[in-house]
């Protein structure tokens, strides 16, 4: 009977053990969404902006769109005759043809 009473200790201890393990993956998976519905969020944002037109100048457009910062694209030498502009925030060149 003493072996009964021990198997049955048993199980409890990892029935518990278990059910922990099961309680740390749902908070796990709590955080997770909650972090993917954040950036849901921002995402829809980000495609509200990339569909409206672009502010007026030379603003880059990664920028714009990614932040809703409008930073000014700066001339950069190019020995062609097509124009190279760059942000100095996200360091993306933009070719412009004349």
């Amino acid at each position: 009977m003493k072996e009964l009473e021990m198997f049955r200790l048993e199980q409890i201890q990892h029935l518990e053990l278990e059910q922990e393990i099961r309680a740390e993956k749902l908070r796990n998976l709590k955080l997770e969404m909650a972090g993917l519905e954040a950036a849901q969020g921002l995402g829809v944002h980000k495609i509200l902006r990339a569909k409206n037109p672009l502010p007026t100048g030379l603003d880059c457009p990664r920028c714009w769109i990614s932040t809703g910062d409008a930073i000014p694209l700066k001339p950069v030498g190019s020995s062609t005759s097509v124009d190279i502009l760059r942000c100095h925030e996200c360091e993306t060149d933009f070719e412009i043809i004349p």
